[in-house]
């Protein structure tokens, strides 16, 4: 215990002796100096390295943290980009994907993505094999020159002389290839090909369509009249024939087109109602009606009407003509004249003897079964100075 307070006083005295500031502290030596220098240099040069070393080998590493990527929507300004536009496009699957259109690839939605690919050699050489070859409906879409335009319009001309003279489409088999051996200078006789089905292809889709739309034109700009007839064709179906009658501007005169052949009901007609009904008043008023709306043509512009005189068009109630006095107010409806003017010819002549009649059938057949007897007949009218003319066979007119 003694040794223990004698031990404690020491070391209090110990410190409670104040420190000398004179006295020199030991210095560090050169080559510690030296030491510590290189320490620091190795510090810095780890540190250089560290910054050259690549982010993923230092997440493996330990030595740094992964920072989450932000990954970019595709932006539709890209396509207006000229190095972008010809390949880039939008991604079906995802919204942060693009897809190359030449290549067939999927990129990422990042610019510096884009543009490697853009400077990439499988995208160039890509991009000039799609540059240099052309698409399915360029490659079979024909080749417009001025002698192939020369061409087309002298077909249309054929087709058309041939339906303005009423013309047998059947004789155009043999009409292109006399053509041919008629003009063999022609380069435009050589090229026509023109056989009978091009005819009504040309007739239908090219003269027809052309001069439907014409009609339909000028329909909704001026007043027109309409003239209708009903009819069966072979078929079996009713049909109604719409004829226009309107003032043309670029001729300058009125003129008469035909516009339509409507189908009032046939054997195919879903509409049972319509078959078992017939070709009624309002059937015909409602095929006439609706060829007109098909084409979206104004009917506040029809002011006439006119048909034949039989009880479904021109009867007083229940007829065609008294629902267009109904929905157009101030229409005026005509009878045809020539049904008319029949009806009282065959009335007149009923109140004739029906010898006179049998007479003048009975010339034509005198005359008709002898060539001698038409011989004589000629020289009778030579004799009389007057002109010569072959007498007619008495028919029964069907209206």
């Amino acid at each position: 215990m003694d040794r223990y307070l004698i031990k404690k006083e020491k070391t209090n005295e110990m410190s409670s002796e104040p420190v000398n500031k004179n006295i020199i502290q030991p210095q560090p030596s050169s080559s510690s100096k030296d030491t510590i220098s290189v320490q620091k240099e190795d510090n810095i040069e780890s540190d250089s390295d560290r910054c050259l070393t690549p982010e993923y080998k230092r997440i493996k590493r330990g030595e740094a943290k992964y920072r989450k990527h932000r990954k970019q929507v595709y932006s539709k300004t890209w396509e207006l980009n000229p190095l972008f536009s010809n390949w880039l496009r939008p991604d079906k699957n995802s919204v942060t994907n693009a897809t190359c259109i030449i290549c067939n690839i999927t990129l990422a939605t990042e610019i510096s993505s884009l543009n490697r690919h853009v400077n990439s050699k499988k995208h160039k050489t890509n991009s000039l094999s799609v540059s240099n070859s052309s698409s399915i409906v360029q490659a079979l879409k024909p080749k417009i020159t001025p002698l192939s335009k020369k061409v087309k319009n002298a077909e249309i001309k054929i087709t058309a002389f041939l339906a303005e003279h009423n013309i047998s489409f059947n004789t155009m088999d043999h009409f292109s290839d006399l053509i041919k051996t008629c003009f063999p200078d022609s380069e435009i006789a050589k090229n026509i090909h023109l056989k009978r089905t091009k005819t009504t292809a040309i007739m239908k889709n090219v003269i027809g369509k052309c001069h439907k739309e014409y009609l339909v034109k000028c329909l909704r700009e001026v007043k027109f009249s309409i003239l209708t007839d009903e009819s069966t064709d072979i078929s079996c179906t009713k049909q109604s024939c719409v004829v226009v009658r309107y003032f043309n501007n670029d001729i300058g005169k009125i003129v008469s087109h035909f516009f339509e052949l409507s189908c009032v009901f046939g054997p195919n007609d879903h509409n049972q109602n319509k078959t078992f009904e017939g070709a009624t008043g309002k059937n015909l008023f409602n095929s006439i009606l609706k060829a007109f709306n098909d084409y979206d043509i104004p009917l506040n512009n029809l002011i006439g009407f006119g048909s034949d005189g039989c009880n479904v068009m021109m009867g007083a109630h229940n007829s065609v003509a008294s629902r267009m006095i109904q929905n157009f107010p101030g229409i005026t409806i005509w009878t045809c004249i020539c049904h008319s003017l029949h009806l009282c010819a065959s009335e007149a002549c009923k109140s004739l003897p029906q010898r006179c009649e049998e007479l003048t059938r009975s010339i034509y057949s005198f005359f008709s079964m002898s060539s001698k007897r038409n011989a004589q007949f000629v020289q009778f009218q030579e004799f009389c100075s007057t002109p010569t003319h072959k007498i007619l066979h008495p028919s029964q007119t069907r209206w």
